[in-house]
């Protein structure tokens, strides 16, 4: 018997805690890592987003740094990917 697996509720379900989560950075990124292969080999990946300071847990930092204005535009690009300010792992993916 063939056994099925579900991409998309993977998906969301690696998205949900990539968002959520206080686990190490190398936590999500071994689950990044898993979902990329499996979003690759059944060609499904259709990219993914940086997650925004207000879609992080508070005191946690976000993939995307903006400025308090809000407006991407208005922050130097060098400034929205700090590692200071900033944390790779904290992505959604479409």
């Amino acid at each position: 018997m063939k056994k099925t697996f579900n991409v998309d509720a993977f998906r969301k379900s690696v998205n949900h805690t990539l968002a959520i989560s206080t686990c190490s950075a190398d936590m999500r990124q071994g689950m990044i890592n898993t979902l990329e292969e499996i979003l690759h080999q059944t060609e499904n990946y259709k990219g993914f987003k940086y997650l925004m300071q207000g879609q992080v847990p508070a005191g946690e930092k976000p993939g995307i740094f903006v400025n308090f204005t809000g407006l991407i535009e208005s922050t130097p690009v060098d400034e929205r990917f700090d590692p200071a300010l900033t944390d790779s792992t904290r992505v959604w993916y479409i």
